[in-house]
């Protein structure tokens, strides 16, 4: 089903948001389903801001995001690069739906990366992780979906920004959360040169690398 939104005012309907650097015209249905992005799996989207240059002076810079699926009207789309290090959760046990990486995706990250207007376009979906049913608007990947979009170990490499290499020099930025778990003591994690498996993992207190993921409206 569509998610329902509130009226959206003009002003938040005029979106800064780009497929393969083109921009792309986003309209509101009158059943509240956000429509026009238009994207196919292989495409580089532009949407929301977030501190990446490590510029504070210049303000936050445009997120790309690689379109990994597309169905049922969503497209999903995952940050290309690291944008932030975060605990899974400062203590164990802990689970991913109360887990304080999903409070903060669904909260501060959700919030100031996207504009009014552009959180209409980001659903509200249902996620399973291992049997674990949530709702996000903003979520990280599990081992499952790595291994299904991701073929090989090259596809998968990523990298952090200057802001995450300059603010956490002293950690291990070298390593992503991913949203599964082996046991509530610790989170599968995966090496930014691609490298996951199920004997990577670490304890939910440690900070990771986070790679934001959403499903769009398409």
């Amino acid at each position: 089903m569509p998610k329902a939104v509130a009226a959206a005012t003009p002003e938040q309907l005029s979106l800064s948001v780009e497929v393969n650097d083109a921009p792309v015209e986003i309209a509101v249905g009158i059943d509240g389903a956000v429509k026009g992005l238009g994207a196919s799996v292989g495409d580089t989207v532009t949407l929301g801001r977030y501190e990446q240059d490590a510029d504070l002076n210049n303000g936050a810079e445009p997120i790309t995001w690689k379109v990994l699926d597309v169905k049922d009207g969503k497209a999903l789309l995952v940050s290309e690069y690291g944008l932030e290090m975060k605990q899974y959760n400062p203590s164990s046990p802990v689970n991913w739906e109360g887990s304080s990486l999903r409070a903060w995706l669904n909260g501060d990250f959700y919030t100031n990366a996207f504009a009014p207007g552009e959180r209409e376009l980001v659903a509200y979906s249902t996620l399973d992780t291992k049997g674990l049913s949530t709702q996000d608007y903003a979520f990280i990947l599990s081992l499952d979906e790595v291994n299904v979009y991701y073929p090989n170990k090259a596809s998968f490499a990523t990298n952090s920004t200057r802001y995450v290499k300059t603010v956490y020099a002293n950690l291990e930025y070298n390593w992503r959360f991913l949203r599964s778990q082996p046991n509530n003591d610790r989170a599968y994690d995966a090496n930014v040169d691609g490298t996951r498996g199920t004997s990577n993992y670490n304890y939910v207190n440690k900070y990771r690398l986070i790679n934001p993921a959403v499903w769009v409206w398409n």
